[in-house]
């Protein structure tokens, strides 16, 4: 199929209202390969005068690196333009990973599929909701009118209204204590308004039950999520899908017969879900055992606050060592202003510093952007702009640790040396060095911890991957859990045990 021409890898099923795009056996070199495509699928789309369901076959199709941008943005544009949903098949496995990341920057289901016929059964569950939807109501999909709620005194919400169209996504934006949520907590009958009506799918209530909401497929998520402790996270999921389990109770009871299978087909469902979160790896795990090692984004701000913190202590160490050299055996005029400008930034609140670096480091970046042309991305918002904020207060401290060491070093040890030979190198490394160990390693510990649990400097200056603290202090605004404790507890004993281990150091007895 490699000479098929882009018409010919277009085909319409009427019937069906599906689009069938194969691209088997193709090869995207670059981006006007993906624009010849698309503009010839746009073509043809338009002269329909309607909306198609996709489904794109991607056996053997080869997407060069430079052309996946382009053809990303041009399928999307088509997708908003013309399509109904997407399902995908035949991918390889680079592809699939391609059009999974895209899809997570881009907020899309990736609806990827191993075989045609569960490519087909997917699209035939999206035109049955289509169907079921698109008959139930005409005009407004959800209307809200002259909605008043008070809790004895307190007026919430007074003469609210609104509508929501089919296709629309709509939001409800304001200040704390606006009255976002309770106007949700009507919607699905959470709270019961003095007041007024909800219509949904042509059905107009002025009060409905939480259940009766759910059965009419009003979905609600909350601020604070409650799970059913000592269950799996597949069994908390399936208690979601209680509604559409019909058999009675008896049956149930005794999981037999049509119980059973309804069971199993609700079973099926829940580990579609499973799949598409990609939490494959805690579904049988207990929600009250899904810990510190099963929290997978704070994990990885764990890593990422030892990366920042083993880059400051490697720079604090080196430079506060140079430093405590500059300032303790080489004379020079304006020393002493040297000297306290390397300390300034130790009485300069960590949010001050944080937001001058930022704006400092922004200001030249955006400089060499425009009258350079080049990109300095180091000193934008993220983790190298982190550690140079974090090194610019702690290398103060290491300068006066080592520097407090090397002021009590006799230079008549260096002087003998070099009478007896030795180079400077020599001297430094056998005699100066061994010296200042003590001094060198207490300065990396204190850096090391004071990076580790920086965090009003971080905040200001910190990008898409936060240090632990920034996502500790995401987890606190929505309140305490265990693993927060759990966290903070692991801390202070680290700190603590290391603390004690510098203790019992030999040297560090002896000073």
């Amino acid at each position: 199929m490699a000479d098929l021409s882009n018409r010919d890898r277009i085909t319409f099923h009427d019937t069906m209202e599906m689009l069938e795009v194969d691209f088997s056996n193709k090869t995207f070199s670059n981006a006007a390969d993906a624009d010849a495509f698309y503009d010839e699928a746009d073509r043809q789309l338009a002269a329909t005068g309607r909306r198609w369901y996709f489904l794109i076959n991607y056996t053997d199709c080869v997407i060069a690196p430079e052309a996946w941008e382009r053809f990303a943005a041009r399928g999307k544009q088509t997708n908003v333009a013309h399509g109904l949903g997407t399902v995908r098949v035949g991918a390889s496995e680079q592809t699939r990973e391609a059009i999974r990341q895209h899809a997570g920057r881009e907020m899309f289901r990736a609806n990827m599929f191993a075989t045609r016929d569960q490519a087909m059964l997917a699209l035939g569950e999206m035109r049955k909701r289509k169907l079921d939807t698109g008959a139930a109501a005409e005009g407004a999909f959800l209307r809200v009118e002259n909605i008043h709620l008070r809790f004895g005194g307190v007026r919430a919400i007074t003469g609210v209204g609104f509508h929501v169209n089919r296709g629309e996504i709509s939001s409800i934006i304001g200040p704390n204590g606006a009255g976002k949520s309770s106007m949700l907590n009507i919607i699905n009958g959470v709270y019961r308004p003095q007041t007024g009506t909800v219509t949904f799918l042509g059905r107009t209530h002025h009060h409905m039950r939480p259940h009766e909401a759910a059965e009419q497929g009003i979905a609600r998520t909350f601020q604070n999520i409650a799970l059913f402790k000592g269950m799996t996270v597949l069994d908390n999921i399936m208690t979601g899908r209680n509604l559409k389990m019909k058999t009675n109770f008896v049956l149930q009871a005794v999981f037999w017969g049509p119980a059973r299978r309804e069971e199993l087909e609700n079973r099926h469902k829940v580990e579609e879900v499973i799949d598409f979160l990609e939490i494959q790896h805690i579904r049988k795990v207990r929600v009250g055992r899904v810990g510190l090692f099963a929290d997978r984004p704070l994990l990885a701000s764990l890593g990422t606050s030892a990366i920042v913190a083993a880059w400051v202590t490697v720079l604090s160490v080196a430079v506060g060592a140079a430093n405590a050299f500059l300032l303790e055996r080489v004379r020079f005029r304006g020393k002493s202003l040297l000297a306290l400008a390397m300390l300034a930034p130790l009485v300069i609140p960590g949010v001050i510093l944080g937001i001058s670096i930022l704006a400092f480091a922004s200001r030249l970046a955006q400089f060499a952007d425009d009258f350079v042309g080049v990109e300095l991305e180091f000193l934008r918002p993220g983790l190298p702009l982190v550690v140079i904020g974090q090194f610019s207060y702690i290398v103060s401290i290491a300068t006066l640790m080592i520097a407090a060491r090397l002021k009590r070093f006799d230079t008549t040890l260096e002087e003998a040396a070099l009478n007896l030979g030795a180079s400077r190198a020599g001297v430094l490394r056998t005699i100066t060095l061994p010296y200042l160990q003590p001094a060198l390693v207490g300065a990396g510990a204190i850096a090391f911890l004071m990076s580790f649990e920086n965090f009003n400097t971080t905040l200001m200056l910190v990008g898409s991957d936060p240090p632990l603290t920034v996502m500790m202090y995401g987890r606190m605004r929505e309140g305490a859990s265990p693993v927060l404790n759990a966290v903070s507890l692991f801390l202070m004993i680290a700190s603590a045990l290391l603390a004690l281990a510098l203790l019992q150091r030999p040297d560090a007895r002896q000073d």
